[in-house]
């Protein structure tokens, strides 16, 4: 996250682009020059122009509140950028035809964060999604949901190793509980299916096929 920070003020410094836009003629216009544009519905952006869109570094505001304070490519976010909604939710990172991409860490109002990999605006890649109330999620994710490998732990120390599928256990995986509850073996769909060893209170240990949570009995 500190080093996203970073990152984008870097990159959000002035530049030295040569000349203002000139008022003398349509923003469509304006090319390799700083100029400031209300459109008709309120919004306004000041920034770098190039053939008459936004290009460069340039921060557009909505009449929400909402802010973007970025790079842009031919009106398009793109390359490193910092958006904040006027509810609070702020992302800082990457951005490619105006979706997020890329390295970027975001922040939702109740404290959450999700830092890694995006792709086309959803997390893609590795990941780690932090709970205010001490959940947290370290792995792989494919179109914005768990999948692949990861590890989930919630508050109270149980923890789930293993592997995801539309982000839900699904696979080979270990499943561990305080007071020394254990399941090592294969998920389906976020329960227990399939083959695998339960451990309970005492050592206690059933070795065999799951469904749905429970052990098929014998």
């Amino acid at each position: 996250m500190k080093k996203l920070l970073i990152t984008f003020l870097l990159l959000s410094s002035p530049q030295a682009l040569s000349e203002q836009c000139s008022d003398t003629i349509p923003a469509t216009q304006w090319h390799h020059c700083i100029g400031a544009f209300a459109l008709p519905n309120g919004d306004k952006y000041v920034g770098g122009w190039q053939d008459g869109n936004f290009h460069g570094h340039g921060t557009y505001t909505w009449t929400d509140g909402s802010i973007y304070a970025g790079e842009y490519e031919a009106g398009q976010l793109q390359g490193q950028g910092m958006y904040t909604f006027a509810d609070g939710d702020k992302y800082v990172g990457g951005f490619k035809d105006g979706l997020k991409h890329g390295q970027g860490a975001r922040t939702l109002p109740d404290g959450t964060t999700y830092v890694g990999e995006y792709k086309a605006g959803r997390l893609h890649g590795k990941a780690t999604i932090t709970a205010p109330d001490g959940k947290k999620y370290v792995g792989e994710f494919k179109n914005g949901l768990m999948h692949g490998q990861g590890t989930y732990t919630w508050p109270d120390g149980t923890t789930y190793i293993g592997e995801y599928k539309v982000g839900m256990f699904h696979g080979q995986g270990t499943l561990t509980a305080p007071g020394g509850k254990k399941y090592v073996g294969e998920f389906k769909e976020g329960m227990m299916h399939g083959q695998g060893t339960l451990t309970v209170r005492g050592g206690k240990k059933y070795v065999g096929e799951f469904k749905d949570n429970k052990p098929v009995a014998e």
